[in-house]
């Protein structure tokens, strides 16, 4: 925020005393912080119920108080604290609310583990947290010309924003600065009232952006901001004055409160021309064990409320996560990218070379190095005294350490994740987290057929879920192999469907190493499953691991063809195959009679045609129907999101030749995706006859021969 002006002349020594006597220390506490504030404000004879800026304290000198107060308490320590605990006696009693342990070394005392971090969080919360933040009144859609793309990394805070904003701003075609905190408001006038008080330090992210884009002092800087919130500009203004001063790169806004609020993520698309998006994601117990250990409710949730901080944390995880979801389903595929903390910090040059690509900027070999020339990638204060917005831990790291992506698990002892956390973490392809008690467990592997010790063959679903497709495939293979299917945790009412193919890689390969924790690992898959195979040979391959045959039936590589979300009809249609598929026969529904149907409608419509055929499975009824669809919705969506990176070795495609793809060459596009080539096999059948009759003699001979021979391994 601005300067405070008493910062611009020294306090008199007895000036804003209070008339009446003062009060010493009275315990370890308030005489460690009388010595720091004695050091500070640079004054004999203090009071301990006398107020900080009363006695002329300035921001300034806030900042050196709490860096002294983190530095000597060893744990973190916001400014925000002087702002709600001004004087030595309440800071004391501030201190020993949130900083227990720290004030128990103060007195000599044991650190006793904190286990009071409230219920598990409900429904009834989850409504609460919403009330809480409010609806937004609906404001009116901005008029003029678009400010030029910019890219938003959207997640909620404590998810690695920070290490990823640092390692794009070694990039020298990006502009990414600390938390803007702009898109939230109409004005800079309405920014400054909000942003003000304890929350003053959320303007300093806009200060230290004017400064690297002008490359200015903090005083000249804070005018032009000033000055901006006098005339109560338009935030759109100040967007485009920084991209009009660092023309030739591309602003990155990496903001994590947008994401409490769906109107304000809304607001990027109506403020500038197409913008790109980066849907970052950090596994719950992560996110919720950093917020924690940084003690972020006290700076980062501006409403009053009643939650304890490891509720909070998670119910900021959920909404956020929630809203982004929400409102990516309304931007083009193409514009949006999923990437994953885990990933970044295990993989960093393969998630840098992706999300470069993504961007469209070439890949910068100083992203790798994030600690690097701090004050060029920001990660700097406004002023010697200040800290940079952010990630308070991201100074105590040399490197990028791989370990942080697992290292909730040495925090939790007990699972305290609600169903609504935990369904949504599945669905984003976080799969180890602990089931309540009482919970049966879902397993996505199924046996198809026992084997001998050849290495197994793991077939994964097409769109519908099921794995029922293979099972005649599984009894033409040779004997010795082990055939394992792997279906859709979707199929289970306790689970939601995986929302991306990456998330469904995650999982299918934690329960494919269940059964076999060494490769060479052999994948397929038809349609959808062979674009999942083909991302788990990707993460093998990643990490090192043996990949066998990678075969693909008639799977279209992502991107070969136009990118467009499928219509309702157009996902019905492919319900339609998939309940055919159930049986073993084609459901005869034809394309006309799906038009105009959405979503359950369309369900209960192929219900009732499946059962004037006969072609139910016992027990098939409207509610596995209405969950086979939403299924199939979120499976054809994932694959729309799919953006698929090189693989480093041979892939069959068996394709089928009764089907015209116009849009698409004979490799259906699988030809740029893997440098090791492609094998095509053309069988005789159209895509959804592809595993029948003497199509699927074909495919199994053809299979058979390829894993009996030299394994293609990695």
């Amino acid at each position: 925020g601005k300067v405070d002006r008493r910062a611009l002349s020294l306090p008199d020594e007895e000036a804003g005393r209070p008339a009446g006597g003062r009060r010493d220390p009275a315990d370890p506490v308030e005489r460690f912080l009388l010595e720091i504030w004695q050091e500070v404000l640079d004054l004999r004879s203090l009071g301990v119920e006398e107020d900080f800026f009363d006695l002329g304290g300035t921001s300034l000198q806030a900042a050196v108080l709490t860096n002294l107060l983190q530095e000597r308490l060893g744990d973190y320590v916001y400014p925000v604290a002087l702002f709600d605990a001004p004087t030595i006696a309440e800071l004391a009693r501030y201190l020993e609310r949130n900083y227990p342990d720290a004030v128990a070394r103060l007195r000599g005392e044991s650190v006793q583990q904190d286990t009071d971090a409230g219920p598990p969080i409900d429904d009834a919360m989850v409504g609460e947290i919403r009330r809480v933040l409010g609806t937004r009144p609906r404001r009116p859609a901005l008029g003029g010309s678009k400010n030029p793309r910019a890219v938003f990394v959207l997640s909620p805070p404590r998810s690695g924003s920070t290490l990823l904003r640092v390692m794009l701003a070694g990039n020298p075609r990006l502009f990414a600065p600390p938390e803007l905190e702009l898109l939230g408001f109409d004005t800079m006038g309405e920014r400054a009232a909000e942003l003000s008080g304890r929350f003053g330090l959320w303007r300093e992210g806009a200060v230290r952006a004017v400064m690297e884009a002008l490359g200015c002092g903090l005083e000249e800087a804070g005018e032009i901001l000033e000055r901006m919130e006098e005339d109560d500009a338009p935030v759109r203004d100040l967007y485009r004055r920084l991209q009009e001063w660092t023309a030739g790169r591309t602003l990155v806004d990496k903001t994590p409160s947008y994401s409490l609020d769906r109107s304000i993520l809304e607001r990027a698309e109506e403020v500038f021309e197409e913008p790109l998006y980066l849907h970052l994601l950090r596994h719950p117990y992560g996110t919720i064990a950093s917020f924690e250990e940084a003690k972020l409710e006290q700076v980062f949730f501006r409403p009053a409320h009643s939650f304890q901080r490891r509720q909070l944390a998670e119910l900021i995880w959920q909404v956020s996560h929630h809203n982004i979801l929400g409102f990516l389903d309304g931007v083009p595929a193409g514009r949006q990218l999923r990437v994953r903390f885990e990933d970044l910090v295990r993989r960093p040059r393969a998630e840098l070379e992706r999300i470069s690509a993504f961007l469209g900027v070439p890949f910068e070999e100083g992203m790798l190095d994030p600690y690097a020339g701090a004050e060029k990638k920001m990660t700097d204060g406004v002023h010697a005294a200040s800290r940079m917005l952010g990630d308070v831990k991201f100074h105590t790291h040399a490197m990028v350490d791989p370990g942080v992506a697992d290292r909730w698990k040495t925090v939790y002892r007990r699972d305290f994740l609600s169903e609504g956390t935990r369904r949504l973490a599945r669905g984003l392809g976080f799969h180890d987290t602990a089931e309540p008690e009482g919970t049966e467990r879902f397993s996505s592997l199924v046996q198809l057929r026992a084997g001998g010790p050849a290495p197994p063959l793991f077939l994964i679903h097409p769109i519908g879920g099921s794995a029922f497709c293979y099972r005649d495939l599984a009894f033409q293979m040779d004997a010795d192999r082990p055939i394992y299917g792997l279906q859709s945790v979707g199929l289970s009412p306790q689970h939601e469907p995986h929302e991306t193919v990456e998330a469904m890689a995650a999982g299918y390969l934690e329960e494919v190493r269940r059964v076999a924790p060494e490769g060479p690992y052999h994948l397929s898959g038809w349609s959808l499953g062979g674009v999942v195979a083909f991302e788990m040979a990707q993460r093998l391959a990643a990490e090192g691991e043996r990949v066998g045959v990678l075969a693909l039936f008639d799977s279209v590589a992502p991107g070969a063809a136009p990118r467009t979300r499928f219509d309702d009809s157009e996902v019905l249609q492919g319900l339609a195959i998939e309940l055919g598929n159930l049986v073993g026969r084609s459901l005869d529904v034809s394309e006309q009679e799906l038009q105009g149907l959405a979503g359950e409608e369309g369900a209960r419509f192929l219900l009732q045609r499946a059962r004037e055929a006969g072609a139910l499975p016992a027990g098939f009824g409207i509610d596995q129907a209405v969950r086979f669809w939403r299924l199939v919705r979120a499976n054809t969506d994932a694959i729309q999101l799919y953006q698929p990176e090189v693989y480093p070795g041979r892939l069959t495609l068996f394709a089928a030749k009764d089907v015209d793809r116009p849009d698409v060459g004979p490799d259906l596009g699988w030809g740029r995706l893997a440098t090791g080539g492609v094998e095509l096999v053309t069988i005789d059948a159209g895509h959804a006859a592809l595993l029948r009759g003497s199509a699927l003699r074909d495919v199994t001979e053809r299979l058979r021969r390829a894993m009996a021979g030299p394994s293609l391994t990695l």
